[in-house]
């Protein structure tokens, strides 16, 4: 499957989430809204685009993903996001990321 990545839009929200990703598949799929998560230590994830709700019963806020995709082509999506938001990060720092592990 052909992924391109059509945008990174960077977060202020959180420490955590560094950014969103737009993506197109499939010949003309587009998919808005991937989010970039850094987990510190344990390196960056890709979570598809969310629906999120208020619980009033608990008062939790609740989540859950809006597209289910599955495994080989959410690691193909992942690597792509990811890869993009590395050159994003270099280009917007004059320099090459640091690694982490994925």
């Amino acid at each position: 499957m052909k992924v391109k990545v059509l945008g990174i839009h960077f977060s202020k929200r959180s420490r955590q989430l560094q950014a969103f990703a737009d993506i197109e598949i499939l010949n003309g799929w587009i998919i808005r809204g991937f989010r970039i998560v850094d987990h510190n230590s344990h390196g960056f994830s890709v979570e598809p685009p969310m629906s999120f709700w208020k619980n009033f019963e608990t008062g939790l806020i609740e989540r859950k993903p809006i597209i289910i995709i599955p495994s080989i082509e959410r690691q193909e999506i992942k690597e792509a996001i990811l890869s993009a938001y590395r050159r994003e990060i270099g280009e917007s720092h004059g320099e090459e990321p640091k690694e982490k592990h994925i």
